[in-house]
């Protein structure tokens, strides 16, 4: 939890330092991740993702083109199928990984008028695997380990890209559905990519 709080701290700071002046805006952002890895083995886990964009308008029109990068701490994962050894009663897995997202989405909005617009973009993003933790417990008694460490089963580094749909309210309150597919192996022991459905809401400044 401090290294979310220090995150967070780190990214409404440098985020505030950015103008909203001429086709260049900044905003937060912050929602929810349906997230499931591509091996069978995993069914869907839900978490969140929290942080800032920036939005550079192509062209200083009401509708048009637009770049809009982001930073977002996001948290990813799943439901392992749990593995049982002789004797082992009651047995439960979870995983939670928490990444570094930097995506970039190249959109167009379209405004209806003053009050209302319909955006979307697609686009690549990175991601760093910053801390995580995968969880047995078994009779009652709990092991878990961090997937990043130095004995851990997955690879650091995420890559992929992106898609997103949103509605815009007043030129401030941003609602938008996403996609990200992951097209870089995240496994040291097997083959599987990470996949997110995002639900996020988001405030412009």
């Amino acid at each position: 939890m401090k290294k979310i709080a220090l995150f967070i701290t780190i990214l409404v700071f440098s985020t505030s330092q950015v103008k909203a002046s001429g086709p260049i805006r900044w905003g937060i952002i912050g929602g929810m991740n349906i997230s499931k890895p591509t091996h069978t083995s995993y069914s869907e886990g839900y978490g969140f993702h929290l942080g800032g964009k920036i939005e550079y308008k192509l062209f200083n029109n009401e509708s048009g083109f637009y770049i809009s990068p982001a930073v977002l701490l996001s948290l990813k994962g799943g439901k392992p199928v749990p593995v049982s050894y002789p004797g082992d009663k009651d047995v439960r897995t979870n995983e939670h990984n928490y990444y570094l997202d930097i995506p970039v989405y190249f959109g167009y909005k379209h405004s209806f008028n003053r009050k209302v617009a319909l955006f979307g973009g697609v686009g690549p993003y990175m991601g760093v695997g910053l801390f995580g933790k995968y969880k047995r417990k078994a009779d009652g008694v709990a092991n878990s380990v961090n997937p990043f460490g130095n004995n851990g089963y997955l690879n650091r580094f995420d890559a992929g890209m992106g898609s997103q749909i949103g509605l815009e309210f007043v030129k401030r309150i941003q609602f938008t559905i996403g996609y990200e597919l992951g097209l870089k192996n995240i496994s040291k022991k097997y083959h599987y990519k990470n996949r997110n459905f995002m639900v996020s809401c988001g405030y412009m400044f």
